[in-house]
């Protein structure tokens, strides 16, 4: 009973001008990140990265997707953060979390948990899905990478290679947060 749909998603797609695809209609959804609940969840090989990384309070998720937009080709996706949490604490076990009002708040507490399912919590008024993306990624020999720009800027990070990645951990996420709170944009809580 506390599945979500990709229904949800249809206004989304008319107001973009975009067929809602058929074969999603009344199929359950992996919302993960959860914006409205500030939540996300992760297993197996993700989940032990980032547990290495002794994530707690204070701490920082960013969340990024490669974009398509209508008519693209090769080249033309748009590698963008779609959101950033703060940690409220550190991560706790989707098993361990015992109030039933929570488990409609993440994909991984929607069903039965496994037993390596961890879940992240970001504060409120400090995480968030963006109120408009920001570009984070070019196309270099036929590979999207983060722009060379940013790495400069983050702290002279080796070449990080955005497409498929998975967790990316940041030398230097003092200077990212710097960077990311100077772009002044705002969050909401809420998916789209």
């Amino acid at each position: 009973g506390y599945e979500t749909s990709y229904d949800q998603f249809k206004d989304t797609c008319q107001n973009l001008d975009v067929e809602f695809p058929k074969k999603l209609y009344g199929e359950c959804a992996h919302l993960d990140p959860d914006f409205e609940y500030l939540t996300y969840g992760d297993e197996g090989n993700k989940r032990v990265q980032l547990v290495n990384q002794n994530l707690g309070e204070g701490d920082i998720l960013a969340f990024y997707a490669g974009l398509k937009p209508p008519n693209a080709g090769p080249g033309d996706l748009v590698y963008a953060l779609i959101g950033l949490y703060v940690l409220a604490s550190k991560p706790q076990r989707a098993r361990d979390i015992r109030n039933k009002e929570d488990w409609g708040k993440n994909a991984h507490t929607r069903r039965e948990p496994g037993e390596d399912d961890i879940v992240f919590c970001g504060k409120e008024g400090d995480s968030g899905r963006l109120k408009r993306c920001i570009r984070i990624g070019e196309y270099r020999n036929g590979y999207y990478y983060l722009k060379s720009e940013l790495q400069k800027k983050w702290g002279k990070q080796k070449a990080i290679y955005l497409q498929r990645g998975g967790p990316h951990a940041l030398c230097y996420p003092d200077k990212f947060y710097e960077w990311f709170q100077k772009q002044r944009i705002g969050f909401i809580a809420g998916n789209n």
